[in-house]
This record gives structure tokens, sequence and C-alpha cells, in this order.
């Protein structure tokens, strides 16, 4: 019991330090410093203005004129690959913008449905019924990302909501690691 208060009492005094630490550097910290924190802020939110994302829609729902125009239905399901033919100038636009913000093809995934199916890879031995335990904890599933395309972000949250027994899910956290993007 007395070695259990020890240690609450130095995480107590250990957390108060860093407190008093931090306060200190904030306070510490150079008007030219805060000054170029804010210019650096500002260059931020020019940037912002100009990356908007190619499809404003839902991104669920692509856009259908560009599968119509494309003779495409139901693209990357069960895993095959999209492939584009008798591309217009628009769309071929459209493909060199999702490659310069994200260096893949952003047009075409943003066509693929973020609830897709997808044949199971599994070895027979995993997909035995009763193999794993039902009692299993629950899990938390943090997902961090920087300037990711957005169709890619919601087909990763889709497939772990849908691939997932429901009960060993207890929350999903998505990451912002400070993109540059905007929305």
């Amino acid at each position: 019991m007395r070695k259990q208060c020890f240690i609450f009492k130095w995480l107590l005094v250990a957390s108060i330090l860093w407190i008093v630490i931090l306060v200190g550097f904030y306070y510490s910290l150079d008007p030219q410093n805060i000054e170029d924190i804010e210019t650096l802020r500002s260059e931020l939110n020019v940037r912002e203005k100009r990356n908007k994302p190619i499809f404003k829609a839902n991104v669920a729902t692509p856009p259908q004129k560009y599968l119509t125009k494309l003779g495409l239905s139901n693209p990357g399901e069960n895993g095959m690959p999209v492939v584009l033919t008798n591309v217009s100038d628009e769309i071929d636009k459209l493909i060199k913008l999702g490659w310069e913000r994200h260096q893949f093809n952003e047009f075409v995934s943003d066509l693929v449905s973020v609830q897709r199916q997808l044949t199971d890879p599994r070895d027979k031995y995993c997909k035995q019924k009763d193999l794993y335990l039902k009692s299993l904890p629950a899990t938390t599933i943090i997902i961090i990302f920087f300037n990711e395309a957005w169709s890619t972000l919601l087909r990763t949250v889709h497939s772990v909501l849908d691939r997932s027994p429901e009960h060993l899910i207890r929350e999903i956290i998505l990451v912002d690691d400070f993109s540059d993007m905007g929305e």
C-alpha cells in the first residue's frame, strides 16, 4: 500500500513539474517566434483555399456522369483494377490533379465505392468457425492520416466497420497529423 501511495505521489509531482515547465516555455517565447507562427498559420490558410477536393460531392457516391462517360459500373469491386480508356481532356486534368496532390490516381479512387465488396484473402485455417475466442476485449482503432485523399480515408473506416465484429470495436479515432489541405 505504501509503495502504491509513493508511486501516486511521484506521478502527481512529475505531472505538476511538466505543467510548470511547459507554462514556463510558453511565456518565455520570443515575440518574433510568435509572429513567425502567425505567419505560418496565414500561409497554411492560403494553401487550404488552393487545395480543394476534386469532387465536392459525397465521396461515397462518385459523380454518375463520370461513371457513365467512362462506361464503368461498380469500379474496383472485388479488388478488380479500374482501367480507363478514351479519357477526355476534362478527366485527364482531374487525373493529373490527383497525381499532383497524392501521388496516386485520386480520380479513380473517388470512383471506387467506399463500401466495395472484396474477396476474403485469408487462409482456410483462419476462416474456421470458433477458431478464435468469443470473449476478446473490445479495442480502440486509431487511424493517423496526413493530407489523405478523402476516398481512401473513408474506405479505410468503412473497411474497419464492415469487416470487424461490432462487439470488438470500442471506438475509432481519426487523428489528423497537421494536414494542410483544408476540409
